[in-house]
């Protein structure tokens, strides 16, 4: 019976503590991924850049063929003009 009042209060602190917040332990991993997930969206990720890197070439490759074809244009014309006159 003297005991009782310590078990009380002691019971009391650990209401308060948990299940007056029970949200908080509801809420699963805190949005930490494991060790699987990670390596297959690192995987997921390295392909992504590599197609944006092949895309960014075969850009970069129109650029220049088109570049190259814009500076043999006009002397085609001048050939053709030399031609006629």
């Amino acid at each position: 019976k003297e005991d009782k009042a310590a078990f009380e209060s002691l019971v009391q602190n650990v209401k308060s503590i948990y299940f007056e917040n029970a949200h908080m332990y509801r809420e699963f991993g805190g949005r930490i991924n494991g060790f699987k997930h990670n390596e297959k969206q690192k995987k997921i990720q390295s392909k992504l850049n590599k197609d944006l890197a092949d895309k960014a070439k075969q850009q970069a490759a129109l650029t220049v063929t088109t570049a190259v074809e814009e500076k043999a244009a006009p002397v085609a014309e001048e050939k053709k003009a030399d031609k006629t006159a």
